[in-house]
Order: C-alpha cells, then sequence, then structure tokens
C-alpha cells in the first residue's frame, strides 16, 4: 500500500474574473523511502497539488474534490484539527522561499523548538533544543551552538535553506514535500543540499515529492517522474522512461530546451508561446496550442492517459501514434548522445 495516493484531485479558485482550474484530476501515489518529481512550467499546478494536500489553501475562496489518503487518513476531507496534527509532524514542506518562510522576529532556535513542542506534549524546552541542535549539525550548519540564536537575516540562502530541512525534518515525518528547494541557489550550494537530502532521506527513511522545473535535480534524486502542464498530468513514468524513452511532445520540449555541449548556440531552444490561462483552459489536449505535432483531433477531444507499448507504468496523454513517438524520440536521444560524447 502507498503511502500517499492522491485519486482525481481538483482544487479551483474563485476569483473576480471566474473559477481558476489550478489542479484538474491529478492523480499519482507515493511509496515509502521514495522520490517522486513533479515537473512543470511555473503555474502549471505543482505547488497547488502539494498545498492542497497539507490543506493550506485559503478556505474562502477554494472549492477541493478528489481524495489524498495519508496512511489511511482521508486529508482533503479531515477536521482541521486533526490536519494540523498530521501537518509539520508526519507531513512536512519545505517551501520554496525561506527568508519569507521564516519568522524574522524570532530567532532560528525559537522557530526551530516550537516546531517540535507544538506536537510533542511530553517534551521539555531544553529537550526540544537539543534536538533542533541534532539537526541543525545534521544539516550541515557551522558552529550550531551559536548559530542557534541568530536571526534568519544573519544567515545566507544556502544556510536559510538548511535550516528549512531542518525544520521540515525536526519531527522525523514520513513523507517529505520539497517545493523548488533549490531555487536561487548557486550550483555548488545546490549540490550540497540535494546530496543533504538524499542522506536524511536515507537516515530517516521518508518518502519525499521533489516540485521543480528543472530535469537535472529530477534526474539526480528522483525514482518516479509526473510531467505536469496547465493542471493536468501530461506523462508519468520511473525516472529512466522520462530520459531514455519520452512520450510527450511537452516532456520533448523541456528535455529539447537542456543545454547542450556539443552545439555552440547563443540562444536555447524553447517551447513556443506561452502556458494558458487556467480560467479558459484550451479545448481538447491542452498543450495543442504550443505543440508542433497538432492535429485537429488534438483540438476538439483530450486524449487519456495511456500505457507505452510493453511498459503499463509509464503514460501519456497524446493522440500520436507510436511510429511518430519513437520518431522523435530517436531524434531527441541522438542529440543527447552526441553532447555525451
Amino acid at each position: 500500500m502507498a503511502l500517499l495516493e492522491v485519486k482525481d484531485l481538483k482544487t479551483y479558485f474563485k476569483t473576480d474574473d471566474g473559477i481558476v482550474k489550478a489542479v484538474d484530476g491529478v492523480t499519482f501515489s507515493v511509496e515509502k523511502g521514495q522520490t517522486l518529481g513533479i515537473v512543470g512550467e511555473s503555474g502549471c499546478g505543482k505547488s497547488v497539488t502539494c498545498l492542497t494536500i497539507m490543506g493550506l489553501n485559503a478556505k474562502r475562496n477554494t472549492i477541493t474534490s478528489g481524495e489524498a489518503v495519508f496512511k489511511g487518513n482521508y486529508l482533503i476531507t479531515m477536521a482541521p484539527r486533526q490536519l494540523r496534527d498530521i501537518r509539520g509532524n508526519e507531513i512536512s514542506m519545505i517551501f520554496q522561499d525561506p527568508m519569507t518562510s521564516l519568522n524574522p522576529v524570532h530567532t532560528i532556535g525559537r522557530q526551530l523548538v516550537e516546531a517540535v513542542l507544538i506536537h510533542h506534549d511530553d517534551v521539555t524546552k531544553s529537550q526540544a533544543k537539543a534536538r533542533a541542535l541534532e539537526l541543525l549539525k545534521a544539516v550541515g550548519i557551522p558552529r550550531a551552538e551559536r548559530r542557534v540564536d541568530d536571526y534568519p537575516h544573519q544567515f545566507s540562502g544556502g544556510m536559510r535553506q538548511r535550516v528549512m530541512i531542518a525544520m521540515a525534518l525536526i519531527n522525523n515525518p514520513d513523507l517529505l514535500i520539497a517545493d523548488e528547494p533549490t531555487t536561487a541557489l548557486d550550483v555548488t550550494t545546490q549540490a550540497q543540499i540535494l546530496s543533504l537530502m538524499n542522506k536524511l532521506q536515507q537516515d530517516f527513511g521518508s518518502a519525499i515529492i521533489m516540485i521543480t522545473h528543472d530535469l537535472g535535480v529530477v534526474a539526480e534524486t528522483a525514482d518516479d517522474v509526473v510531467v505536469m502542464y496547465a493542471a493536468r498530468i501530461q506523462e508519468e513514468a520511473e525516472v529512466g522512461g522520462v530520459f531514455t524513452r519520452p512520450q510527450h511532445p511537452y516532456t520533448w520540449g523541456l528535455l529539447g530546451s537542456l543545454p547542450r555541449l556539443d552545439q555552440n548556440v547563443e540562444r536555447l531552444v524553447q517551447i513556443p508561446g506561452q502556458p494558458p490561462s487556467l480560467l479558459f483552459p484550451p479545448r481538447g489536449c491542452r498543450f495543442n496550442p504550443r505543440c508542433p505535432y497538432v492535429m485537429n483531433i488534438c483540438k476538439e477531444v483530450e486524449p487519456e492517459l495511456e500505457p507505452a507499448p510493453g511498459n503499463e507504468e509509464h503514460r501519456s496523454r497524446c493522440h500520436l501514434g507510436q511510429d511518430v513517438r519513437e520518431r522523435e524520440v530517436s531524434k531527441l536521444l541522438s542529440g543527447m548522445m552526441a553532447e555525451a560524447l
């Protein structure tokens, strides 16, 4: 049984302009000790999906349906008080911007101690502070005994991100949601953060949902991948399948836009056009206005998520024939092999 099962999850926001369908029928699962990568452009619904699972969307203008079942608990319909007991304890989230996620008027230590005390009535303040120091050392904060009394603005971006990871892991959660954990970090710090998360996952046995637009991060950390576009899943597979046999034109576009060492170009290849408005999603396939392979059926009928030949676990949402897909994948992979050589 999966640690987390999400079924037909929908999150709509009521606005003055109409209903924004931010997440529109998303289904996936996460196994204990595994990492699921959720990939896609900004605005595709990655973060909203996980905020919905955590119960962090504003109630007054949010319409939510579907299921998110965590260890037998139905999170979407759970009472707020019960959900608070799970959130931050059994499910934790590393938010995208650590500077705005940390309280600027409280010390790092106070915020970490609060995260322990709020979920454990039998833990003393001194025990909570010892746990905070333990986690700060585990995430690589130098001189943790002294830095525990510093404020967020006294830390660099990379150090603040490490503090956020410490806060998320302080109660040994079963599921860790990481929302763009390496955004705005230099490549050296990014590599350190990813290595740290992998090590902590091995130490604590947590499952991870990695939200990112960076396919390099996905390749390094994920076991399975979900590719989202315009609030819908367009492709899902084991991580190797996404890089060796991608089935959807949007995934091809993401892979084709990666920098290539074998080509001296001033501008990277980009997917033409802009993501659609989720107030009025395109009819038929949601990628059809930007797809170079668009056919008449694509403009009228949205394809189902269907398995690739010979692999029931690799599914994509596309009307293209398999012969066309094989040809385009072969061209894409030959370019990537040229880069490797």
